[in-house]
């Protein structure tokens, strides 16, 4: 653990593992607050704590994701799975990318 890292932790000042993630991959604050997003190679993705499909076509598929939309861009992309607020998506993937919704 490094100097920085302990004196916050003395402090009580450490940032949670969410607030960490969220700046390092440059996510807005309330992406992580109960959802994820798993992506496996290039061909599958599961967004889980997502809200309704917005749009639906071969090319792109876009989903409410708080107060955003995730954009999944690629080929031949399909909605393998839809319940309970988490979405499985497959085909040859080529971008993802949060919008404004």
């Amino acid at each position: 653990m490094s100097k920085k890292r302990r004196e916050e932790v003395r402090r009580g000042e450490r940032a949670g593992i969410r607030e960490r993630m969220t700046k390092s991959l440059d996510l807005p604050p309330d992406l992580l607050g109960g959802g994820w997003i798993e992506i496996r190679g290039r061909n599958e993705v599961t967004v889980k704590g997502c809200g309704k499909i917005l749009l639906y076509t071969p090319e792109e598929i876009r989903v409410g994701f708080g107060k955003d939309c995730l954009s999944v861009r690629g080929k031949r992309l399909v909605c393998t799975s839809y319940y309970v607020g988490a979405v499985g998506i497959e085909g040859y993937i080529c971008g993802l990318s949060f919008e404004e919704a």
